[in-house]
């Protein structure tokens, strides 16, 4: 009985990025010296470069990668093993039509390096497939899951 007397609600909102250690935390962090005014901001470095955590007001920022080693596609694949669909029914409650929520299941294509600014967002049509190279792996993305994933965007 008496574990539950020193039980204590927390007081912040977590806000849980997976891989914000690398890339993310550098833009929350460009972004959030804006809102200084709105409370005073908190850091847990790792190094110079790269933030374990940090918080701004009640928000706490977070990485899962600390926690779940593994690429959030890894992660997914692995639930969805042995007909594991039943580890996603609050996802599934949201998104009912099965052939959308498959969709958002997996991992998707993404032209990085095309998107150079905001203005590429206003483009109505899918760039061409050579603009989906990755400069960052120094390669193409496989032939086989692209068409699949472009087609059915």
């Amino acid at each position: 009985m008496g574990c539950n007397l020193s039980y204590q609600q927390a007081k912040f909102i977590p806000v849980i990025f997976h891989g914000l250690r690398n890339f993310d935390s550098h833009v929350i962090c460009q972004a959030i010296g804006k809102y200084e005014d709105k409370g005073s901001i908190k850091c847990i470095p790792q190094n110079f470069e790269k933030y374990i955590s940090f918080s701004l007001g009640s928000l706490r920022f977070i990485d899962s990668v600390g926690f779940m080693a593994s690429s959030l596609e890894n992660l997914t694949e692995n639930l969805k093993c042995n007909d594991g669909y039943d580890k996603f029914k609050h996802f599934f409650s949201e998104f009912g039509d099965p052939e959308v929520a498959n969709l958002l299941l997996r991992k998707g294509v993404f032209p990085y390096n095309y998107v150079t600014d905001e203005s590429v967002f206003e483009e109505t049509q899918l760039p061409p497939k050579c603009e989906f190279y990755s400069e960052l792996k120094k390669r193409a993305h496989k032939r086989r899951g692209l068409r699949a994933r472009v087609s059915s965007v």
